[in-house]
């Protein structure tokens, strides 16, 4: 079930369109960040220690290199 969304820029940039690069760069660094929080708090919840998680699969539409999930594994130890 959705509980909420998430929104990487003001809802007032529809208004004054920032560029590609900026979406692009905001969107990594706030998925980046929810995934992480998210990831340690379900770890919490089932006990385990992030040593104990050898893979992460996502999936996202944002064009990111290295992938969001790489980057998630380089923020949870």
């Amino acid at each position: 079930m959705i509980e909420g969304r998430y929104f990487a820029l003001p809802l007032e940039s529809v208004y004054h369109l920032p560029t590609w690069e900026t979406t692009v760069n905001t969107g990594i660094e706030v998925a980046v960040n929810l995934a992480t929080a998210t990831v340690y708090s379900l770890l919490e919840r089932a006990g385990l220690a992030p040593e104990e998680v050898s893979q992460i699969t996502s999936a996202t539409l944002i064009p990111a290199v290295p992938s969001i999930d790489a980057r998630l594994m380089n923020h949870i130890q």
